[in-house]
């Protein structure tokens, strides 16, 4: 009779039990584990006298455990064994390894005892006890209730090598109440982490990624982690490699021993068996929050889930997916934003899924993420979940085929596409000929049907602009990506020069009027004085008395009054309805005789020359990524271009709402004309068509504003995070899933680099540019920024950016106007203050806070 099993034996669980099966399976996967050795219950059986197990049978449990002796043949192999691992060196571990119920243990948590540092001398006492606990008053019940003999469901024993652990602790390879595929939770405390299982002790407790890096702490002594980063990306490592292992969640035990990670025990998390019934989704702000920044009003959110799933129907379409895709998953178009406390977020699998449904895809789902430009691909159970995958040679044939068509199509929108651009604006033209006055008088149903017309004429027509930006991402990446696969890193760098004045980029136009307004200004003291007061009845005045200046300030209101602060919410004050950002930014202009004209210090022919002189040893590819280059900075413009437009679009449907507010107050139904914002596009839609189920919009009013002003005093939720369970019910399970920033360095940040030129100069970190004005020659520092900070743009000597990319608006205007920048600084806003000085790279994005001793 065999009574002793080691991982050279075979895994037999009914005799070595789940947990010691566990270990000899990860001994076969290769990971590092204490010796261990495993007593099968038939030791247990074969201790006991037959007047004994009748006593068991009868529950005398006491008595029987007061008389065993472990029988000699038992001890002889358990002596042998530990002699045979070196065991009898060092102290041991002796635990349960239940057998019931197929190995699953955890129905009898806590019950089961487990004894440390037990010495060679001292064992057989030990296995005795763990005997011992396998015949508790709880136990007894459970094998009542299932008709189980208990004399035949004694626990194996593990025996293990105790590690003398520097820290130890628990991770859990899945979060267990969130059940976010993406974060991984570890506990650890000092020494060997027994009172930490216990709850005795608290611990550390790590937030980490799917790569081990660090999300967030909770550090019982502040700045005195008792994990290195490098020990947390261990660990990390560790759990990712058992659950693939063994195919599902584990819940990890492990401990560090002399710098060496020990895998102590495993065991799959029992809770995680609901999380199939939960759906997770990813959300992430990192464009949108540059357009769409805080709190949102409802009909704006509402209005642009409305324009998001027109516009990407009609993008799908162009691109080739059938139509019937569309109509099979109209839930995806429908659903790219979502309303996050009161902030708007992009959905980001429903951006996957789109994606997948084009042609191509379905073969290669590695471009797929170099399109959506994503940092860190998605999880493979999340994954998963959206994958469109071809199985046969006929859907591999059908998506070839569909890839071949949409290509041909594809080359065909590209060839004439400057011409689908000229046919865009044209109808833009004739589509939104309306003025103010025009809206003003329209009746309730005529505003309704001018909206139902915008729709149809441009929304759901919205092809030039979305052809553009597909062909921008494709051209941007494409030559960042052969000047950095020839050039190396200076390509990098200069694939930025070649973006800088390209001239005809709208986008710039304000900065260089506002410039031109305050040269006229400077030269009237009346005028100055005017805008000093902040009174407008004083400021329109001396304006109509200035006739060059007012010409200039009326034509740039007829141009840019819709290119206000966060101009794509509805809500926004236009510059016609406050002005006084935008009179203020020209009268500190005025007044600082700094004319700031960096795009007047450029040679435009520069970056060619390099290009031409570094690769004048591979003329084709010279001339391929000339042509690239070419296309790219064509198209970097066209894009900022048509997104103005896109501003004159929602200031006309801003008009539209007013206007309705308006009536709405007139008629009674609302107590301020601007409560309009406060109702959502399908109520205002179904009060025009009669499709509206409440017509007390004063009360619907009242309880969305308290929800904003709840929304208000709420923190941002973070730049990327997943949700688990019904979205709107479950923000309580808002997890990020963005590392913390690496502080190895304190005084030093690198961002992107999206303008050359090397600055140093003190900074000005602006919130609200309403309320905060930069000086001429101060660095600009924001969180964000959106079309209508340009203002700002022109007093800036440089620009640092927490959020964005090499293609946000911060960087295309601040390439176009000459100004050095950097932006996606993480963490940029907590590190900087007012009045700190910087010095930073706009090429290689690296800013250093100067310190002086």
């Amino acid at each position: 009779m065999q009574y002793i099993y080691t991982q050279k034996d075979p895994i037999n669980v009914a005799k070595i039990g789940g947990k010691s099966a566990s270990l000899a399976k990860m001994n076969k996967g290769g990971f590092t584990i204490p010796e261990w050795f495993a007593i099968s219950p038939q030791a247990f059986l074969d201790s006991l006298t037959t007047e004994q197990k009748e006593m068991l049978q009868d529950h005398r449990v006491e008595e029987v455990f007061a008389k065993l002796e472990i029988n000699q043949k038992v001890k002889d192999e358990i002596s042998k064994t530990v002699a045979k691992l070196g065991l009898h060196k060092c102290k041991m571990a002796v635990r349960s390894s239940g057998v019931i119920e197929d190995g699953k243990e955890n129905s009898f948590a806590g019950q089961f005892e487990s004894y440390l540092w037990v010495t060679e001398a001292e064992l057989f006492e030990y296995v005795k006890k763990v005997w011992h606990s396998g015949f508790s008053e709880r136990i007894f019940e459970y094998y009542k209730q299932r008709d189980i003999d208990p004399l035949f469901s004694s626990p194996a024993v593990l025996v293990q090598k105790m590690v003398n652990a520097d820290k130890a602790g628990v991770i859990f390879s899945v979060d267990p109440v969130e059940y976010n595929p993406n974060k991984m939770v570890l506990s650890v405390t000092k020494g060997v982490g027994d009172k930490l299982m216990t709850g005795e002790v608290d611990g550390d407790t790590y937030y980490l990624s799917r790569k081990g890096e660090i999300l967030k702490s909770d550090l019982i002594e502040d700045n005195h982690p008792i994990l290195s980063k490098s020990e947390c990306k261990q660990v990390g490592e560790l759990a990712v490699k058992v659950e693939k292992y063994f195919q599902s969640p584990q819940d990890i035990e492990w401990a560090i021993e002399n710098k060496k990670v020990y895998l102590l025990q495993s065991r799959p998390i029992t809770t995680i068996k609901n999380a199939s019934k939960h759906v997770t989704t990813l959300w992430d702000n990192s464009n949108i929050v540059e357009s769409y920044s805080g709190i949102v009003s409802p009909l704006t959110f509402s209005f642009a889930s409305t324009v998001y799933s027109a516009v990407y129907k009609r993008f799908s379409e162009i691109m080739g997916v059938p139509r019937s895709v569309i109509s099979e998953n109209l839930i995806v178009y429908d659903n790219f934003l979502g309303f996050i406390n009161g902030r708007m977020y992009y959905n980001l699998l429903n951006w996957y899924k789109m994606i997948m449904y084009l042609p191509g895809f379905t073969l290669n789902s590695k471009f797929m993420e170099q399109m959506m430009g994503v940092s860190e691909p998605l999880p493979d159970k999340i994954m998963s979940q959206i994958t469109i995958k071809t199985y046969t040679t006929k859907d591999k044939l059908i998506a070839w085929y569909r890839l071949i068509i949409s290509s041909v199509q594809s080359l065909y929108q590209f060839i004439r596409l400057e011409q689908e651009i000229k046919y865009f604006f044209d109808l833009l033209q004739k589509t939104l000929s309306c003025s103010s006055s025009d809206i003003e008088n329209m009746t309730l149903d005529e505003l309704g049907t001018y909206f139902r017309n915008l729709e149809k004429a441009l929304i759901n027509n919205w092809n030039a602009p979305l052809i553009n930006d597909f062909y921008c991402m494709i051209f941007f990446g494409l030559s960042r990506k052969l000047l950095n696969k020839y050039l190396g890193k200076e390509g990098e760098e200069l694939h930025n020069s070649f973006l800088k004045h390209q001239g005809n980029i709208i986008s710039a136009e304000p900065a260089k009027r506002i410039k031109q307004m305050a040269k006229v200004a400077a030269k009237n003291s009346a005028l100055l004085d005017a805008l000093k007061s902040e009174n407008q009845e004083k400021i329109v005045a001396a304006i109509k008395a200035d006739k060059e200046f007012s010409e200039l300030y009326y034509s740039y209101l007829d141009k840019f009054a819709d290119r206000c602060l966060q101009e794509l919410k509805l809500e926004s004050l236009t510059l016609d309805e406050d002005p006084s950002t935008f009179q203020n930014t020209i009268l500190t202009f005025a007044l600082s005789n700094n004319t700031n004209d960096h795009e007047e210090e450029s040679d435009d022919t520069e970056p060619y020359n390099k290009l031409n002189s570094m690769l004048s040893h591979k003329p084709i590819m010279l001339a391929v990524t000339k042509w690239v280059i070419k296309h790219a900075v064509r198209l970097v413009r066209n894009r900022e271009n048509l997104r103005f437009e896109r501003t004159r679009l929602f200031g006309t449907i801003r008009k539209i709402s007013i206007a309705t507010g308006k009536k709405l107050l007139a008629m009674g139904k609302l107590e301020h004309y601007r409560d309009i914002f406060y109702l959502e596009l399908d109520e205002i839609l179904g009060m025009f068509e009669g499709r509206l189920t409440t017509l007390n919009l004063k009360n619907l009013v009242a309880i969305r504003k308290e929800e904003a002003a709840n929304y208000e005093n709420m923190e941002d939720p973070p730049q990327r995070f997943f949700i688990t369970g019904a979205v709107s019910l479950s923000f309580d399970n808002i997890v990020a899933s963005r590392p913390e920033a690496d502080t190895s360095d304190p005084n030093v940040r690198k961002g992107i680099g999206c303008c050359p030129g090397i600055l140093r100069g003190k900074v000005r970190v602006i919130h609200n540019p309403k309320e905060d004005m930069l000086a001429p020659g101060e660095i600009l520092v924001a969180k964000f920024t959106d079309p209508g900070w340009i203002m700002l743009f022109a007093n800036a000597s440089g620009i640092l950016v927490e959020r964005g990319s090499l293609l946000s608006h911060s960087a295309i205007v601040a390439r176009e106007m000459g100004i050095p920048a950097v932006v996606s600084v993480h963490g940029l806003m907590e590190w900087l203050k007012t009045g700190d000085e910087v010095e930073f790279d706009g090429a290689t994005g690296v800013i250093t806070r100067i310190i002086k001793e």
